[in-house]
């Protein structure tokens, strides 16, 4: 049973944070005109994916045998790779929770773009009433704009807004 709920937990987050989330972001560094954060940004791609394949590969062998040929790699197998091993001074609270608040709130931008019927290539006004996330989405705001499509010209993060413009959807 735990043999199967870890497979079930690389999967998601491969899937689910990693190729959803982590790729998608990762572009704005990819095609950005910076080359040290172009290679730092395939670097940490290439790596998570190598890492993932190490640990679903007692579950899907030839698949993931098949993939990890293909990145850079030592060895001859990845059937011989070294296991992962957990770095506890990798684990960042903060950038967790920070992370994970501007996941939600795409979201939620995306929820209300769909209910609103909003055509996926339009951009749209934004004005965030942030609290104590208002630091991190403001670090954040390249992301934002570009998952959810946010009309740069129209973004406004602040601590706290008087009241919510007319005919505005309030996530």
């Amino acid at each position: 049973h735990l043999y199967g709920e870890a497979g079930r937990q690389v999967y998601d987050f491969l899937w689910g944070e990693y190729a959803d989330w982590y790729i998608e972001i990762s572009k704005l560094d990819l095609t950005g005109e910076d080359a040290v954060a172009r290679s730092r940004a395939r670097q940490v791609l290439v790596y998570v994916l190598d890492q993932c394949l190490r640990l679903l590969h007692p579950y899907i062998p030839f698949v993931t045998e098949e993939i990890w040929q293909h990145l850079p790699h030592e060895g001859e197998t990845l059937m011989l790779a070294e296991w992962p091993q957990p770095n506890p001074a990798s684990f960042d609270e903060v950038a967790e929770s920070g992370m994970a608040t501007v996941i939600d709130f795409i979201r939620g931008i995306r929820n209300a773009r769909t209910e609103y019927d909003v055509p996926p290539g339009r951009k749209i006004a934004l004005q965030v009433s942030a609290g104590e996330w208002a630091e991190t989405l403001r670090q954040e705001q390249d992301v934002i704009m570009r998952l959810a499509n946010i009309d740069p010209a129209q973004l406004t993060i602040v601590e706290a807004l008087g009241s919510a413009p007319e005919q505005a959807v309030t996530v």
